[in-house]
């Protein structure tokens, strides 16, 4: 991971055991909070790591199965992110007031069916 306060000099960041095994996807920010979806390589489950300066990373315990999260948005309000459901192959919407209780948005999953 490499984090850069302007754009033009990076540093590396050596990956902790929070990071260890596991493949970073989508990351968001509001300014305040940096959340980052992600993958473990062991059971291939999705992941969330949050972070306030993108140095330290604290793995979230969250339970969100197979998914593969494609993007995310913050706003004051909250959150949404955006994923493939491995297990039915459709879309899967979750959302978020705080980045730490997270809740699926039903839906038809005909519909969002990934073809």
């Amino acid at each position: 991971m490499w984090v850069s306060a302007d754009g033009t000099s990076w540093q590396q960041i050596p990956p902790t055991d929070a990071l260890k095994q596991a493949r970073m996807d989508v990351v968001a920010t509001n300014g305040d909070q940096i959340l980052a979806f992600g993958t473990d390589l062991v059971d291939d489950n999705a992941v969330l790591w949050s972070s306030s300066d993108a140095v330290t990373w604290e793995l979230l315990p969250q339970s969100f199965g197979q998914m593969r999260f494609r993007d995310a948005v913050m706003t004051d309000s909250g959150i949404v992110a955006v994923a493939v459901d491995l297990e039915i192959n459709a879309a899967a919407f979750w959302t978020s007031t705080d980045g730490q209780t997270w809740q699926r948005v039903p839906h038809d999953d005909v519909l969002f069916a990934i073809r």
